[in-house]
C-alpha cells in the first residue's frame, strides 16, 4: 500500500513537471482566413494543434438536415440542399452548388500560390449558381435519381446516405423524419449491426455530441475521432469534444449543434431558426489532440464519455483542472 502511495505521488509530480512544458514547435498561416495555426509539443512528445476562429455550424447527423423539397432550408430542413450534394457543370467543371471561380480562370502566377483562395465570386454570382444548382437538382429529384445524373452536369451525394444502387435514403417508418434524407457523418458510431433506418444510430447526433469539423487547411496530424477541447472567452466555458466530421473550406471552425450551444451558454435549439443563431462570430480557442482517438475509446459515443478521456488525457499532462486547460490555451496567444 504504502509503494502504491509514492509510485501514485511521483507519477503526479512527473506528470505536473512534464506537462506544463508544451511549447510552439511550427506554426503556419491559414491563408483564407489569415488565421495562425500552432503545433504545441511538450517534453513527453505529446502533441495539440492551437488556433482561434468563429464558429459556423454543422447539422450532418440529423436527419432533419436535409429534405428534398426544402432545398434552400426555409421550411423544413436545417441545412442547404448544396452541403448535401456536388453539382458540377461539365461544359467548365465549375461547382455550382457551393461556387468557386475555378483556377483556370487567373493567371498562372495565382495558380500556383499555395496561398491562393479562388472561392471568391461576387454576391450575384453565388445566388445565379446556386439558383441554377437547386434548378438542377429538382430535374434530377423529379427523374427518380437516375445514376446518369442530369444532361450537361454531373452530381455526388456528400452528406447524404446513399444505398447500394445509388438512390439516396429518405425516411418512411419514422415519423419525426418523415421524407428526409439519411444524413451521414466521417466518424461514426461503429456499430457492426445497425438496425435503424437509414443508419441513423451509426451516425454523430449533432443535438448530441459536441464535435467539430475537420478542415482539410490543418497540415498537422488531426484525424476523425481526436479529441479536442474549445473556450469561448466572452461565456468562459470550456467544452470537450472529438473530430466527427470532414470537409474542405475557407473557414476554419464548423461546430456541432451542441457543440455550440454549449459555447454560447443557451440551450439546445427547439426550431430551424435556433440552429442558425448557435453560429458563434467571435473568435473561439480551439486545441486538437492529435492522434488521441484510440486514447480510452468508447463507441458509441456519448457526451459524458468524450468528456472523461479528454480529462484524463489532460491530467496524464499535468493539466488537472478546466483553469488550467484554459490558460493553456490563452498564454499561447498572447
Amino acid at each position: 500500500m504504502k509503494n502504491s502511495i509514492i509510485l501514485f505521488c511521483l507519477t503526479a509530480l512527473a506528470n505536473l513537471f512534464f506537462g506544463q512544458n508544451f511549447k510552439q514547435s511550427a506554426s503556419y498561416i491559414f491563408g483564407p482566413q489569415n488565421k495562425k495555426i500552432t503545433l504545441m509539443t511538450n517534453s513527453n512528445n505529446k502533441k495539440l494543434i492551437l488556433f482561434k476562429t468563429n464558429m459556423a455550424i454543422n447539422t450532418d447527423g440529423t436527419p432533419l438536415s436535409y429534405h428534398p423539397y426544402d432545398l434552400p432550408a426555409n421550411t423544413k430542413a436545417l441545412n442547404f440542399m448544396e452541403n448535401g450534394v456536388a453539382i458540377y457543370r461539365l461544359s467548365d467543371s465549375r461547382c455550382i452548388s457551393i461556387p468557386r471561380k475555378p483556377l483556370s480562370d487567373y493567371p498562372s502566377k495565382y495558380r500556383n500560390n499555395a496561398k491562393f483562395d479562388p472561392s471568391k465570386i461576387s454576391d450575384k454570382e453565388k445566388k445565379e449558381y446556386i439558383s441554377l444548382s437547386r434548378k438542377v437538382f429538382e430535374e434530377w429529384r423529379d427523374a427518380g435519381y437516375p445514376e446518369s445524373g442530369v444532361t450537361g452536369y454531373k452530381i455526388i451525394w456528400k452528406n447524404v446516405i446513399v444505398s447500394k444502387d445509388g438512390k439516396p435514403c429518405v425516411f418512411k417508418d419514422n415519423k419525426q423524419f418523415e421524407g428526409f434524407f439519411g444524413s451521414m457523418t466521417h466518424e461514426q458510431n461503429g456499430l457492426k449491426n445497425d438496425t435503424s433506418e437509414c443508419q441513423y444510430a451509426n451516425q454523430l447526433d449533432p443535438f448530441k455530441i459536441p464535435s467539430i469539423v475537420l478542415n482539410s487547411g490543418i497540415k498537422y496530424e488531426a484525424s476523425m475521432g481526436d479529441l479536442i477541447v474549445a473556450y469561448n472567452p466572452n461565456t468562459k466555458k470550456l467544452v470537450y469534444g472529438i473530430i466527427g466530421d470532414s470537409g474542405p473550406g475557407s473557414n476554419l471552425g464548423e461546430g456541432s449543434i451542441v457543440l455550440n450551444a454549449k459555447l454560447k451558454n443557451v440551450e439546445l435549439p427547439k426550431n430551424r431558426d435556433g440552429v442558425k443563431a448557435l453560429a458563434i462570430s467571435d473568435n473561439i480557442y480551439i486545441a486538437i489532440i492529435p492522434k488521441s482517438k484510440e486514447y480510452k475509446l468508447v463507441r458509441p459515443y456519448t457526451e459524458e464519455s468524450i468528456v472523461q478521456r479528454a480529462e484524463e488525457w489532460f491530467a496524464t499532462q499535468g493539466y488537472n483542472d478546466n483553469d488550467a486547460i484554459i490558460g493553456l490555451l490563452t498564454d499561447n496567444f498572447k
